[in-house]
C-alpha cells in the first residue's frame, strides 16, 4: 500500500533533479569547453586556480568586447547609464567574491570565489551579448 503523499514527494525530487540538471547545461553554455576539461583534470586546488584564472581571462575579454560593441551603439544617454551600471556591477563582483573568500578561507576559498567570480562574469557577459542582439 503506497502512502499518501508520496506520489508529490517524487515530483519534488525529479524537479530538483530537473532543476540541477538546467543549472549545469546552462553552466555548460556559458564556460569554455577547455575550462571544463581543466577543471575535470584538475588533482589540486592549485590546478583549479590555474583553470579559473585562464577562464577568467577569457570571460573578462569576452565581457569588455561586448561592453565597447554596445557602447558604440547606444545614445548618449544610455551609455552614461550602461557605465554606471556596469560600475556597480563590477564593485559587486569583487566584493561578493571577497566576501565568498572570507568565508570559506584558504586554498578552498579561493576556488569557491574565484569559480563564482568567472562564472559571474561569463553571465554579465552574456547579458551584455544579449542586449546587442536584441539592437540588431
Amino acid at each position: 500500500m503506497r502512502k499518501p503523499g508520496m506520489p508529490k514527494i517524487c515530483i519534488v525530487v525529479l524537479l530538483i533533479l530537473l532543476g540541477k540538471a538546467s543549472l549545469a547545461l546552462a553552466e555548460n553554455e556559458l564556460l569554455s569547453e577547455e575550462f571544463r576539461a581543466c577543471m575535470d583534470a584538475a588533482e589540486s586546488s592549485v590546478a583549479m586556480s590555474i583553470c579559473l584564472a585562464e577562464e577568467t581571462q577569457k570571460q573578462d575579454a569576452r565581457l569588455n568586447e561586448a561592453y565597447e560593441e554596445l557602447m558604440c551603439k547606444l545614445p548618449r544617454d544610455e551609455q552614461m547609464a550602461l557605465y554606471e551600471a556596469q560600475l556597480a556591477w563590477i564593485k559587486f563582483r569583487g566584493t561578493y567574491s571577497d566576501f565568498l573568500y572570507e568565508h570559506e578561507k584558504g586554498n578552498m576559498g579561493l576556488v569557491t570565489s574565484g569559480y563564482w567570480y568567472v562564472y559571474c562574469t561569463a553571465e554579465q557577459a552574456r547579458q551584455l551579448e544579449f542586449l546587442l542582439e536584441d539592437d540588431d
